[in-house]
């Protein structure tokens, strides 16, 4: 299962979920906003 997350001092989306027992974070272009987190 993924979820959308934002990291300290940024305000960009990322994607953070686990592919074949290792840790991916995938960037977004998107800014952390509400309508952006539902996409």
């Amino acid at each position: 299962m993924a979820s959308i997350r934002t990291r300290k001092g940024s305000n960009m989306l990322f994607v953070d979920f686990r592919y074949m027992n290792k840790r991916c974070r995938e960037t977004t272009n998107l800014i952390d906003t509400p309508s952006n987190r539902k996409k």
